[in-house]
């Protein structure tokens, strides 16, 4: 039940996404705007000086980048400060790695023609952005289906939301549920995976359960690349409440 609806949200990702990130984006001056927000939150004088560009253009690119949903902005104190919303960048990232995935992908077949999986070190677990990736970060969003801690929410985009088994749980493993929204970003949604085809889990909600992996040494990095050691069964962290 779990593979046939992750399935079908797969089916709902179209082109028409990768194209509108790439049309707002496509401006150099935007380009280098998106470039600064990566690095820190930015008022409008602040882009301006950093950038170079008159206020009333910086004005009109980020209008364009909101529209796009690439920027957000919020209110702290009397300013207003723009971020970059990361799931709309991991967007364009991933299908940019995917693409690169195909051409570098061992093209042989077997006698099922059948692809040949990637390499172990990069489609078994990885970092994507702040949240868990490649088999691993696939297994888990199944598994948290399949226990019924999330349901699909928005079947376009798609999203997840939290049901009161998985608050439940969440609880017992000691993590705080993090706010829906901030900073303009998602709570949990559907990102499609660049070597497994399928979605792993994303949004702040994936980042909260990714840290506490680390936090509990289910999972460690690996300096100087986005790969992770497994330290032991990812299922594992589902019986970890006793470790906080």
């Amino acid at each position: 039940m779990c593979s046939q609806v992750l399935n079908k949200l797969m089916k709902n990702i179209s082109v028409e996404q990768i194209s509108a990130i790439s049309k707002a984006i496509s401006h150099p001056e935007r380009t280098h705007i998106v470039e600064l927000l990566c690095v820190k939150q930015c008022n409008v004088t602040e882009i301006v000086s950093k950038t170079g560009i008159a206020q009333p253009k910086v004005s009109g690119h980020l209008s364009r980048l909101q529209s796009a949903g690439i920027v957000d902005s919020m209110r702290i104190g009397k300013e207003i400060v723009y971020s970059v919303i990361p799931e709309r960048l991991e967007t364009l990232s991933s299908w940019i790695e995917n693409l690169s995935g195909m051409r570098n992908r061992d093209t042989s077949v077997d006698k099922n023609h059948k692809e040949l999986p990637y390499k172990p070190d990069f489609s078994n677990a990885r970092c994507c952005y702040d949240h868990l990736a490649g088999k691993a970060g696939v297994w888990l969003l199944e598994e948290l289906l399949k226990r019924s801690w999330i349901m699909p929410e928005n079947m376009e985009k798609p999203t997840f939301r939290l049901t009161d088994v998985g608050i439940s749980g969440f609880q017992n493993l000691g993590i705080e549920i993090p706010i829906v929204k901030k900073y303009g970003r998602m709570f949990a949604y559907g990102c499609v995976d660049v070597s497994e085809r399928q979605f792993h889990l994303g949004g702040s909600l994936g980042y909260v359960i990714f840290k506490d992996m680390l936090f509990k040494g289910i999972i460690s990095k690996t300096p100087g690349n986005r790969t992770l050691i497994i330290n032991r069964p990812i299922e594992e962290w589902f019986n970890d409440s006793s470790l906080f």
